[in-house]
């Protein structure tokens, strides 16, 4: 998992500041939404298995244990298998008590060439080198 993007963290029972606000760990949740954005196969079906784990969070707490967790950590291995990164973004939702997480197809870094190729294209290309 090469980014968790978080901008409410939730540390120990105290809880902690972040971003200028301070969130307790026991703080309740009525509704967790998920997004999947550009996720395939083996890699979406995973992430449907953790946003299921993460969606049943009803504290802060919950939802942080949820996200650094088993399926978490199974689905950044079945995205790792098929050389996918996946990053998590965790955000406010409209209003108090709604957290927004996303599970997107991270891009590659910064400085990184991406090929893709149509069926088929992959001899012509052979054949022009």
């Amino acid at each position: 998992l090469r980014s968790i993007v978080v901008e409410m963290t939730v540390v120990g029972g105290g809880g902690s500041i972040s971003g200028g606000r301070f969130v307790r760990a026991n703080e309740p949740v009525d509704e967790v939404r998920i997004s999947l954005v550009g996720l395939q196969g083996r890699t979406h079906a995973a992430a449907l298995v953790a946003a299921k784990v993460t969606q049943g969070a009803r504290t802060l707490g919950e939802l942080d244990r949820s996200l650094r967790g088993e399926e978490v950590a199974k689905l950044t291995s079945v995205a790792a298998a098929h050389g996918e990164d996946v990053s998590i973004g965790v955000t406010p939702g409209p209003q108090r008590g709604v957290i927004c997480v996303t599970y997107r197809n991270a891009p590659p870094p910064v400085g990184t060439s991406t090929v893709v190729l149509d069926a088929g294209l992959g001899d012509e290309l052979d054949a022009s080198c």
